[in-house]
């Protein structure tokens, strides 16, 4: 099957064709996107505070799903920053 599939859409009588790509996130992206929040949070790196593990946020359906995802990440960067004494869970 192939990265995108074609999804026909009706506007004004005309079938449009659009391209989707399927939500596909690995860990890196996730390990990315909780860099950039605490960053933009406190301004330092996820590298620059103590370790944290990271990999007890991710689960297979996070991959998949974008809800999933941002609410791994969400949960992630919050509770690192609360670990760290900046502000609350």
């Amino acid at each position: 099957m192939s990265e995108t599939y074609k999804a026909t859409k009706l506007a004004k009588g005309v079938s449009v064709k659009k391209r989707f790509k399927p939500f596909k996130k690995t860990f890196k992206d996730f390990m990315r996107e909780v860099d950039e929040r605490i960053n933009a949070a406190i301004g330092v790196s996820i590298h620059d505070l103590p370790d944290h593990a990271f990999n007890e946020y991710w689960f297979d359906d996070c991959e998949t799903n974008e809800y999933d995802f941002n609410g791994a990440v969400e949960t992630c960067a919050s509770d690192v920053l609360y670990d760290n004494g900046f502000g609350e869970s």
